[in-house]
């Protein structure tokens, strides 16, 4: 596994550990696309902004935003690993 891979990995798993479950929706579409230049993760379900920023009437429950911010010492040491490979 090269270093896209293991931090697309780890903010994967820790945006599958932070979704709000009701149906089961939003955590199905969580992704990542690789390609050569990179690795993106997100979620591509329709309401999946309103749930990460709220609306005007509700407050969002964020899981793409702390599965980054919460793990960076994770996220870098992957990071450094891919300097490393370079």
């Amino acid at each position: 596994m090269n270093s896209y891979q293991e931090v697309a990995k780890i903010i994967l798993k820790y945006m599958d550990k932070y979704v709000p479950v009701d149906t089961g929706n939003l955590k199905a579409h969580n992704y990542t696309k690789f390609s050569r230049n990179g690795v993106e993760v997100g979620n591509n379900c329709e309401y999946a902004g309103f749930q990460e920023y709220g609306t005007s009437k509700q407050d969002g429950t964020p899981f793409v935003r702390p599965a980054v911010y919460n793990h960076i010492p994770e996220i870098m040491e992957a990071l450094r690993r891919l300097g490393d490979e370079l």
